[in-house]
């Protein structure tokens, strides 16, 4: 650290310098945390997509399945396109 000489105007720009570096501080920690609210909605979002994409594939590997069983085969898979 680099020496200071011990004088008042010294100790005003110090106390200056320590105000602007908390209040960079706390606007970092601020938009921090407003980042990590948004992340965790795009998580949540992701989950949802997710859970639909799989039930889609699910429904439509049964059609696919049920296809030699009385089912309408190919023609039935409807929403392929609707997840992509």
């Amino acid at each position: 650290m680099a020496a200071v000489t011990p004088t008042k105007g010294s100790l005003a720009r110090v106390r200056r310098s320590l105000s602007l570096a908390q209040l960079g501080y706390d606007l970092m920690d601020r938009k921090r945390n407003i980042l990590i609210r948004e992340m965790m909605q795009l998580i949540d979002s992701a989950k949802e997509l997710q859970a639909e994409i799989g039930a889609q594939v699910n429904e439509q590997l049964a059609l696919l399945h049920g296809e030699g069983h009385g089912g309408g085969g190919v023609d039935d898979i409807v929403g392929v396109q609707h997840i992509a």
